[in-house]
């Protein structure tokens, strides 16, 4: 199984070499996208200069905004699975690849969560327990809070970053999308996009990796894509 790796981008000169050298650990990885939106500062120009790894590819594109850019990421896409990453963040390990290296444990899920942290510590503490709860039962904990408390801190449900997402739940077979960012939202619309995917999946598990973090969350960061 592969995983495209989709990174919009926006005025992130400054940071996006060390996030595409991280997503490079990503061995499963068959395509790791760019998304330039409309940036000024020579993101894109950057990325084709210094990323020849057949993997890397700059899609660029007139400033349209976070969710247009995730948008089109989709559809350029072509892996199995999708995996969204912001332009100031980091991969700090291959467990997407352990994962997927697993085809028969895969293939029970179409959604995969992994631990992320705000801080680079080598020390952080693991998730110690893996558990898959029904789409509807994490909708709930999103909408109501129930059942939070089951849920390890170190899990993000409002971002779509250290996630793994079934492309096949996405793009139907003509190549529209069934479930889209949504346009016109300046904000919250990651947790709006997993809102809806959840709704889809219904009763369909929800995997919640254990580890240590995967992904690392820049807090201060702003280089996702413009307005």
């Amino acid at each position: 199984m592969s995983v495209s790796v989709i990174i919009p981008a926006f005025q992130a000169a400054n940071t996006i070499c060390t996030t595409l050298s991280s997503v490079m650990k990503i061995s499963s990885a068959v395509e790791i996208i760019v998304i330039d939106d409309g940036s000024t500062d020579g993101t894109g120009d950057l990325v084709r200069a210094r990323f020849k790894d057949g993997r890397v590819r700059v899609v660029s594109q007139s400033n349209s905004g976070r969710s247009a850019a995730r948008n089109r990421g989709i559809t350029e896409s072509t892996g199995d699975w999708i995996m969204f990453v912001d332009a100031d963040d980091q991969i700090l390990s291959d467990e997407v690849s352990c994962f997927l290296n697993d085809e028969r444990s895969a293939s029970l899920y179409n959604l995969v969560c992994f631990p992320f942290t705000s801080k680079m510590d080598e020390n952080a503490s693991c998730v110690a327990e893996r558990k898959a709860i029904s789409a509807n039962s994490v909708a709930s904990v999103m909408v109501r809070e129930e059942g939070r408390a089951s849920l390890h801190a170190s899990y993000e449900l409002n971002s779509c970053w250290s996630k793994l997402y079934r492309r096949d739940r996405l793009v139907a077979p003509d190549g529209s999308l069934m479930v889209a960012f949504p346009m016109g939202v300046r904000f919250s619309e990651d947790r709006l996009f997993n809102l809806n995917y959840l709704k889809c999946l219904g009763d369909d598990k929800i995997l919640f990796m254990n580890g240590k973090p995967l992904y690392l969350w820049n807090v201060n960061g702003s280089n996702t894509v413009g307005t």
